[in-house]
């Protein structure tokens, strides 16, 4: 070791070069140890198509182990804690992990055998969902029947040429349709932000779905109805005689009468 011979310096040289401070005129730098890291024997395969999860849903993280030399377990690092991911029945190299009614967005990283994996992103999204609905029901004049309202319940029954609308109140929703089957038909309801309209004349009976969509997905589970259309017949009246078998004098008449739908809006 030797003293630096610089005017004003007091630092020293060494041999080793390690941790010693180095002269530059009136600045000392001290050189550190490099260290160097070995390369994991094995490699984090993610097998999960896409990272992404929906509010209020669970996830399931799909992992693959692959090297000359596997570890015994795999963690996951997440949210400041660790849990330890489960080893798929049958095979030695596959693993998961359930993340549980995810909220938001997830930063986290896999560890096995003191080596860690890069950063992954979970992105949580959110569904379409209908929150609550109301139809209205207008009925053709010639029932003079009051309009009337129902609420959350698709499945009605209804006079033939009845009209029918739909308010709907959303989340997270760009899109909103009703599809019709026998025949198939797709009705796109007027949107006015999370709020949406259709209406339609029922004509014939149908099964129909409500479907909501956004950029992300449709919604989770189907929404099903029936619309039931009751038709309006001409009133049919069947009459039968009786005859008074005794005095011979008189003759009852009885009738049946089939009572639609127009019958019983004006008797």
């Amino acid at each position: 070791m030797e003293i630096c011979g610089r005017a004003g310096c007091h630092c020293t040289r060494g041999a080793s070069g390690v941790s010693e401070p180095v002269c530059a005129g009136n600045w000392t730098y001290f050189a550190l140890p490099t260290r160097v890291f070995a390369p994991a024997p094995f490699e984090f395969i993610i097998e999960n198509k896409k990272l992404q999860a929906f509010r209020n849903e669970d996830f399931k993280l799909q992992v693959r182990i692959e090297g000359k030399a596997l570890p015994n377990e795999i963690n996951i690092r997440y949210n400041g804690r660790e849990r330890r991911l489960t080893k798929e029945p049958g095979t030695g190299n596959r693993y998961s992990y359930d993340f549980r009614q995810l909220q938001n967005n997830t930063e986290f990283q896999l560890a096995g055998a003191g080596f860690t994996s890069d950063e992954y992103d979970l992105t949580v999204r959110a569904r379409p969902d209908l929150r609550d609905f109301a139809v209205h029901v207008s009925y053709p004049t010639y029932l003079r029947k009051p309009a009337e309202t129902i609420r959350n319940s698709g499945n009605l029954t209804v006079p033939e040429g009845s009209t029918v609308r739909w308010e709907f109140a959303t989340t997270a929703t760009d899109e909103l349709q009703l599809l019709f089957k026998n025949p198939d038909e797709t009705v796109t309801a007027t949107a006015a932000n999370d709020q949406f309209q259709a209406s339609r004349r029922v004509l014939r009976s149908q099964e129909y779905t409500v479907r909501l969509r956004n950029a992300a997905s449709l919604n989770r589970d189907p929404i099903q109805y029936q619309i039931t259309a009751i038709p309006d017949q001409t009133p049919e009246i069947t009459l039968e005689a009786f005859s008074d078998t005794t005095s011979l004098r008189y003759l009852a008449l009885g009738a049946i009468c089939s009572m639609t739908t127009a019958l019983r809006a004006y008797s």
